[in-house]
């Protein structure tokens, strides 16, 4: 189950980009007020927060701002996941904000995270949920369809029937995110030494549309 808090930055992070669109839908005499101002000081400030982790209880705020920064994002969202949060709490809204922008350089990022076998389950985990949303949009699963008992976890299905997200930045990618993370998942499923990522890829793999 999806913790509160990282609903709660879900909805913060669809109103804003929802309000986004229209700012930028508007003239260009419209678009230059103070609001553009704040919004690239709140940038600014997101940014240093993601990436220096202080202030630190500016952390929830940053994480709904960051997808609204198109020349902090990326930036901001690769440095955090060099060096991921360990705790559920704080993974789960950073999955949410990173699935809302894509780039090739947070595929590559991710799936570094992914491979490295120096981090937790959790956390690795944490970075597979972007990468299988970035490979099919309606696929939004959560930590449980990953993380549990074995048999259990390889009869599930999470494509179908959820939210379709489009993250911001989709048409900078060439090769389909699909491509990318097959081979890796085949990889990790076949000889990675934690037994929970290996199961982990195998639901991956039996999820991803072909």
């Amino acid at each position: 189950m999806i913790e509160p808090r990282a609903y709660n930055l879900a909805c913060r992070i669809g109103m804003a980009l929802g309000i986004q669109a229209v700012l930028l839908s508007a003239p260009l005499s419209a678009q230059a007020n103070p609001d553009s101002v704040r919004l690239r000081n709140d940038c600014r400030l997101a940014r240093q927060v993601l990436e220096t982790g202080h202030p630190s209880p500016h952390w929830l705020d940053a994480l709904s701002t960051i997808p609204l920064c198109s020349e902090d994002a990326v930036p901001a969202l690769v440095n955090v996941w060099g060096h991921p949060p360990v705790q559920r709490s704080d993974l789960e809204p950073l999955v949410t904000a990173t699935r809302a922008v894509i780039a090739p350089q947070l595929v590559s990022t991710l799936v570094e995270t992914l491979e490295r076998t120096d981090l937790s389950t959790r956390q690795r985990v944490a970075a597979l949920l972007v990468l299988v949303t970035y490979a099919d949009s309606s696929g939004v699963p959560a930590f449980h369809h990953f993380i549990g008992q074995r048999e259990v976890l390889l009869q599930q299905r999470y494509n179908g029937g959820g939210d379709v997200i489009r993250p911001a930045g989709r048409e900078s990618i060439g090769e389909p995110v699909v491509d990318v993370l097959r081979p890796v998942l085949v990889q990790l499923a076949a000889d990675d030494p934690n037994p929970d990522i290996r199961t982990a890829a195998q639901v991956a793999l039996a999820n991803l549309r072909r």
